[in-house]
């Protein structure tokens, strides 16, 4: 029992050092990045009990920005987001966030 503790303990380092500020309440392991070629930000999680996730993006244009959320999809699928670089909005940070 301590051992799957430790495991699980561990498997949640591993998805807070890849997602600093994400909750993770069980083995799954996250990870989120931006694709700047395309304006984009994606999230993919995998593992854990079946709960979707999905991608918020911060989208920034001077001094402004605001955070951009992708759509629902379950373990193992991608979620994407885009800013809109027609308007000047360039996406800066992505993150996973469990649904």
């Amino acid at each position: 029992m301590k051992k799957l503790m430790g495991l699980a303990a561990a498997a949640t380092a591993v998805a807070a050092v890849v997602l600093p500020g994400t909750a993770v309440a069980d083995d799954r392991v996250c990870e989120a990045w931006v694709e700047s070629a395309r304006n984009y930000g994606h999230a993919i999680c995998r593992g854990g009990s079946g709960n979707y996730h999905y991608v918020i993006v911060k989208c920034q244009k001077g001094g402004n920005s605001f955070w951009k959320a992708g759509s629902h999809v379950p373990p193992g699928f991608r979620s994407s987001a885009q800013c809109d670089k027609s308007q000047g909005w360039i996406a800066v940070e992505a993150q996973a966030q469990i649904a």
